[in-house]
């Protein structure tokens, strides 16, 4: 006990269910808020959305954006929906029916005819091959039909649709699992991309002769115009080369897949014998 001032006492608190407790209550709750505001505030300025413990599992999945995309609860909602949508696109396609049975002689003979091919079109040297006339009046007609919805769709659509006629044939015989008729309009697919590297290649040339559908003295060189619009004139060889490496590829893998598909069916003939 201190003489001077009195007997010491313990300091007490509001008690609990008074005015005074309920004031206390409020300001440590307004304390404590203000401290929690201020942290994730500085946390989001540091590049994360909350303050976290160095041992905290991670249980979001966060970008960088400021915000929260989805959670990893969500994720698996969103994988489904994705495995759905290509499930039914490969329903849709016929991708998980099998093929059509080929004989090993129809095999042969497709073969011996592509590579017969592909050494008629090594030997031109990107030249104007046979089956090019067929694309060319595939090709002007592109132009006629797009032309319709406007200049700009009109002098690309010969290219477009010199392309999408044999794109489309080879998805309908995907579709109904006739591996000799996709593989053929395949390998024509690609070999237009031969003719239009060569076109492409003439660009700044323009030493190829032009054939057009109307007036002879309007006719213009398609990619040429098109070069010159996205600023790529300089780059025409450039981009031919790619173009004509890239539909060699596009042959060649025919050729190699329709190989493989009559190896598969001679071992298949040979294990249903046994």
């Amino acid at each position: 006990m201190d003489e001077k001032r009195g007997p010491l006492r313990k300091r007490e608190g509001p008690r609990h269910g008074s005015s005074r407790f309920q004031d206390f209550r409020l300001e440590h709750v307004a304390r404590t808020g203000s401290r929690r505001f201020s942290l994730r505030c500085l946390a989001f300025a540091a590049g994360c959305t909350r303050p976290k413990c160095a041992t905290a599992p991670r249980r979001t999945a966060e970008t960088r954006t400021g915000v929260i995309l989805f959670t990893t609860r969500s994720a698996p909602k969103l994988a489904l929906k994705m495995n759905e949508f290509v499930s039914s696109i490969l329903d849709l396609s016929g991708a998980r029916e099998a093929w059509r049975p080929i004989s090993r002689w129809s095999v042969g003979a497709w073969l011996a005819f592509y590579l017969l091919f592909l050494v008629y079109a090594f030997q031109m040297h990107g030249g104007y091959l046979f089956i090019d006339s067929a694309n060319l009046v595939v090709h002007e007609g592109g132009h006629l039909l797009f032309g319709w919805f406007g200049s700009t769709l009109g002098l690309w659509g010969g290219t477009i649709l010199q392309w999408m006629v044999p794109l489309l044939l080879a998805a309908y015989f995907f579709h109904q699992r006739q591996p000799a008729s996709f593989v053929f309009c395949a390998f024509f697919f690609f070999e237009n991309w031969l003719y239009t590297a060569t076109y492409m290649a003439d660009t700044r040339a323009m030493i190829l002769p032009l054939v057009t559908t109307g007036d002879p003295e309007f006719a213009r060189h398609d990619w040429n115009a098109i070069f010159s619009s996205l600023g790529l004139l300089e780059y025409d060889t450039t981009i031919g080369a790619i173009v004509r490496t890239l539909g060699w590829c596009g042959m060649l893998a025919c050729v190699g897949w329709l190989a493989t598909r009559g190896m598969l069916a001679t071992h298949e003939k040979g294990a249903s014998s046994q």
